[in-house]
Formats: C-alpha cells, sequence, structure tokens
C-alpha cells in the first residue's frame, strides 16, 4: 500500500483544518468557562 499524493493530503487537510480549529477553541472556551466558576456570572444576565 503506498501514500497518497502530496496534493490528495494538502485537500483534505482544507476541509479538515477549520473543524479542528474550530472543535479546539470550543473545547479550550469550555474549560476556561469551568475554571471561572460560579462566581464569573457564567455569561448570564440575572438582572434580566
Amino acid at each position: 500500500m503506498s501514500l497518497a499524493h502530496v496534493g490528495h493530503w494538502y485537500a483534505e487537510l482544507l476541509y479538515v483544518a477549520p473543524v479542528v480549529l474550530v472543535a479546539g477553541w470550543l473545547a479550550l472556551a469550555g474549560r476556561r468557562e469551568k475554571r471561572r466558576g460560579p462566581a464569573a456570572g457564567g455569561g448570564r444576565d440575572e438582572h434580566a
């Protein structure tokens, strides 16, 4: 079995990279929100 041509890998990377970046960003944001805890408000406006 041989590896695909580099052009094929590059084309696939163009589709996969944005998905991986967004998933990583959401995971990081979730961790930051958990670390802040309830004292930070969690992004909700309790006076509304």
